[in-house]
C-alpha cells in the first residue's frame, strides 16, 4: 500500500459479495431511505442531458465542453457508461458518471469506474453525493457486476473518509504519472 509520503491518487475498490437486489427495488429502498424532500428527484442520465450535464460541471469548475460529456453519458470504446443525477425543482444539481470496463488495470473481469463526482455548493452536506454514490453502485450490482472502484488523491482525508463510509477500502492499484 503506498505510504503518506507517495504523491498521487489511491484507487480505492468495493467488493460486492452478495447477489444485490433488482435495480427497481434497491432504487425504490434507496429513495425512501433517503427521505428527500419534495422537488428532489433522482434518475439516471442519458445522452439527451449533456448540455445540463455540461452547465453543471462548468459551475464545478470542470471543462463545460458538451462532446466531452456526451461521450462520457453514451456507450462507446470506452465502456458502458452508469450516470446519474439529483435533480431539485427541475435544474441538475448533482451528479455521478463512470464506465463499466473490462480487465482494466491487471483486474480482472469487468469492474465499474466511478469517475466523475460533483454536487453543487449549495446543496452540499444534504446527503445528495453519497445518494449518487449508493445509486452508482446499486445500478452496478444490478448489472451482476462485484466490483466499483474510484481514483482519490491521496491527500484529500475527507473524501477518502467518505468513500470509507460508504464501504470502500483501498485497493492494491497505485497511480502512476510522468510528465511530459
Amino acid at each position: 500500500m503506498p505510504s503518506a509520503e507517495v504523491e498521487g491518487q489511491v484507487t480505492l475498490l468495493l467488493d460486492g459479495r452478495r447477489r444485490r437486489p433488482a435495480l427497481g427495488r434497491a432504487m425504490a429502498s434507496l429513495m425512501e431511505a433517503a427521505a428527500l424532500p419534495d422537488g428532489v428527484r433522482l434518475r439516471p442520465l442519458t445522452v439527451d442531458d449533456e448540455d445540463e450535464v455540461a452547465r453543471l460541471a462548468a459551475e464545478l469548475g470542470r471543462s463545460a465542453d458538451p462532446e466531452q460529456w456526451r461521450a462520457r453519458l453514451e456507450v462507446s470504446g470506452y465502456g458502458r457508461p452508469v450516470c446519474w443525477g439529483v435533480e431539485v425543482d427541475g435544474r441538475l444539481v448533482g451528479q455521478v458518471l463512470g464506465h463499466v470496463r473490462g480487465d482494466d488495470f491487471g483486474l480482472s473481469g469487468d469492474v465499474a469506474w466511478l469517475e466523475v463526482l460533483g454536487v453543487l455548493p449549495a446543496w452540499q452536506r444534504r446527503g445528495l453525493a453519497r445518494l449518487l454514490v449508493e445509486a452508482f453502485v446499486e445500478d452496478s450490482g444490478s448489472r451482476g457486476l462485484s466490483r466499483v472502484a474510484t481514483l482519490v488523491n491521496l491527500h484529500d482525508q475527507p473524501l477518502r473518509r467518505f468513500f470509507r463510509s460508504l464501504g470502500f477500502r483501498q485497493s492494491a492499484l497505485l497511480s502512476m504519472e510522468r510528465r511530459v
